[in-house]
């Protein structure tokens, strides 16, 4: 992808996430960004200290993914879990957006953009990572960029 293929917003940041018409690369860019979530120590702490398992459904590409958080790590995987203990679903869009900081994850639950399933608690518990997780998109997003 290049950097001219990316539709920029006010402030220069991107407004659509860069690989929606490849699935395939989408796929792959997304279990690497969640492997990479691993490197940053703040952000691994954070997410093995979740100790759940999360499923996460991307709409519009028809993509799912586990991840399996322990105090002893993160797994993340291709195929959305039987029984997750939360899940979220959103589209790729509404994923980048959220995950560059140009939409609140709480209007976005509000108004139907993202939608979650399991308990309150456990939602909660996964809303308070968002933030290093925030930090380590942009970084690789911009590393992934060709």
């Amino acid at each position: 992808m290049l950097l001219r293929d990316l539709k920029l917003k006010k402030g220069g940041v991107e407004m659509s996430f860069p690989l929606k018409n490849d699935v395939e690369r989408a796929d792959q860019f997304f279990l690497d960004f969640l492997r990479s979530l691993m490197k940053n120590p703040e952000t691994a702490a954070a997410w093995c200290g979740l100790g759940m398992v999360v499923g996460v459904k991307m709409q519009d590409l028809n993509l799912g993914y586990t991840i399996r958080c322990t105090p002893e790590g993160v797994i993340a995987e291709s195929g959305y879990p039987e029984n997750p203990d939360t899940g979220i679903s959103f589209t790729s869009d509404t994923f980048h957006d959220l995950f560059t900081g140009e939409i609140n994850a709480i209007m976005s639950l509000a108004s139907g953009k993202i939608s979650i399933s399991g308990s309150t608690k456990n939602m909660l518990k996964l809303s308070n990572v968002l933030p290093q997780t925030y930090e380590v998109y942009e970084k690789y997003l911009k590393e992934s960029m060709v």
